[in-house]
């Protein structure tokens, strides 16, 4: 929810196209992104996370497929910004 629109459509680019389910924490996502991701791919599916499988899991971390974690360590707001440190971590689960 803290994304900017110019982080979104950045991050937008590196996701694949093809279908892709995106589970999403209550109140983490703003009505005008999901509508973005829904508008720009129609093969994606949006959820929210009903049964609070990823509670524990902070806005800074990308789980994928339950088996592979990135963790941003400045978040998303460094992600694209030339002038701040930015630091991920892959790991295994």
């Amino acid at each position: 929810k803290y994304m900017t629109e110019n982080v979104i459509k950045g991050i937008f680019k590196f996701l694949p196209k093809n279908k892709l389910n995106i589970i999403y924490k209550e109140g983490h996502l703003l009505q005008e992104q999901l509508t973005f991701f829904k508008k720009e791919c129609k093969d994606w599916t949006m959820k929210q996370d009903s049964k609070n499988t990823y509670n524990d899991c902070h806005d800074r971390y990308l789980l994928i497929d339950n088996k592979i974690e990135i963790i941003l360590t400045s978040g998303f707001d460094y992600l694209f910004d030339n002038q701040k440190d930015f630091t991920y971590i892959v790991r295994n689960r």
